[in-house]
């Protein structure tokens, strides 16, 4: 099995879809989000890659990405960024 399989939120476009616009339907979408986040075994390179790429309008690592941050996300690159994480000496790549 593939490193990318491993992802949790993979095929889940609650993760790249922009947040919801309401504060209290972004917080409960949060909740659901974030328990997915905290059973992935991706989740700690997932919030390493975040930091580098500074998504925008994403959830990564239990939290969104959104604002002034540069970069950006769909659904092509959230699907390659985890490729070669956990092979013996790789590191992330996008």
């Amino acid at each position: 099995m593939s490193v990318e399989n491993l992802a949790a939120c993979r095929d889940d476009p609650r993760f790249t879809d922009d947040p919801p616009t309401h504060w209290a339907d972004r917080d409960a979408l949060a909740a659901r989000l974030s328990a997915i986040c905290d059973a992935c075994p991706l989740r700690e390179a997932c919030a390493e890659a975040a930091e580098v790429e500074k998504p925008v309008a994403a959830f990564w690592a239990g939290k969104w990405w959104t604002g002034n941050q540069v970069g950006a996300v769909s659904r092509h690159f959230r699907r390659g960024v985890f490729r070669g994480v956990g092979d013996a000496g790789a590191g992330l790549s996008a």
